[in-house]
């Protein structure tokens, strides 16, 4: 039986049994005693979100999913992505510095919003390489680096923030960076803003959208849907899952997560009648935490118009 046979096989089991839990750490345990068995992060996203009772915890399955599928880590630890500063997530807004000092090499700085910080085992942080200079490039930029850093780590200070309005099972904190002592093996080797910081965008589009599809599935499996919206499901996890093996990187890949994304829209609006009708307190919830949906949407549309701007002889109307 292939990968993707035992996948769909697995989804479609009434057996599988959803769990709420108190927090994070907690999910994440389950998480990984219940996912990996599947070798690729995509699968463990799709499997996580059609275990979920939730939005929260369907988002954090995507998340973990898309950091293990672009860092590939040789271990597995509930891990956060750590960008966004008080001027934002630009190269030039990040201020968080990497430097050297008597011969040994320090991190310093601030995350604002960081997801899961509270719970996570371990930090990807994108600062700014002052090791030989001020941090800037021939042409003034900034040269961005990317550090794994383990969250316990000596002079590294998270703080909890309020729940947000929706996903309340989804911890975020800001982290503060006072001199942390870091060792060469922990920078990611190449451009930590291309090959991360950038990259991530698509990566995490692609991993959440997939548990959110797996989500709305459980739903339909326990919920009784008709048939035929069990297959929509399946069909839309299918062309996701084909997604997760090209270059996220390309333009080709930008449309195709667009185009999984308009389906999915279309999915929910055709079902949350039933939705409702099956299961009203989760889908009180659900209409809560779905503007988790629309968070990015202006970035979504940006890259998705600059990726049909590769294909300029073909004649499109606007892009939604």
């Amino acid at each position: 039986m292939s990968d993707v046979e035992r996948l769909i096989e697995t989804l479609l089991s009434p057996s599988l049994e959803r769990k709420n839990f108190g927090s994070m750490a907690e999910w994440f345990v389950n998480f990984n005693q219940q996912t990996r068995h599947f070798s690729q992060p995509i699968d463990r996203a799709i499997l996580g979100g059609r275990l979920s009772l939730n939005v929260g915890f369907a988002f954090a399955a995507g998340y973990q999913s898309a950091i293990e599928a672009l860092f590939k880590p040789e271990d597995t630890l509930l891990s956060s992505f750590c960008v966004t500063e008080e001027q934002g997530n630009h190269p030039r807004a990040i201020e968080t510095r990497l430097f050297e000092d008597t011969g040994k090499l320090y991190l310093s700085g601030h995350k604002k919003f960081v997801s899961g910080a509270n719970d996570s085992q371990r930090l990807y942080i994108a600062c700014r390489d002052e090791r030989k200079g001020d941090g800037a490039d021939a042409l003034g930029w900034p040269i961005i680096k990317m550090l794994a850093v383990d969250a316990k780590t000596q002079g590294l200070e998270i703080q909890a923030m309020p729940a947000l309005g929706f996903v309340p099972e989804v911890s975020h904190g800001k982290v503060k960076l006072h001199n942390v002592q870091i060792t060469e093996e922990q920078i990611c080797s190449g451009d930590g803003y291309l090959n991360y910081v950038k990259a991530f965008r698509s990566f995490e589009d692609l991993h959440v959208l997939a548990a959110i599809t797996a989500y709305r599935l459980a739903e339909a499996i326990e919920g009784k849907w008709p048939i035929v919206t069990l297959e929509a499901h399946i069909s839309l996890i299918l062309a996701i899952r084909t997604l997760s093996e090209m270059d996220l990187n390309k333009s080709t890949a930008h449309i195709g997560i667009a185009a999984c994304r308009s389906q999915l829209n279309e999915l929910i609006t055709s079902t949350n009648s039933l939705f409702e009708k099956s299961n009203l307190v989760s889908y009180k919830n659900w209409c809560r935490d779905q503007v988790l949906l629309n968070i990015a949407k202006a970035a979504h549309q940006k890259r998705t118009r600059r990726a049909w701007d590769v294909f300029r002889d073909i004649d499109y109307n606007v892009i939604g």
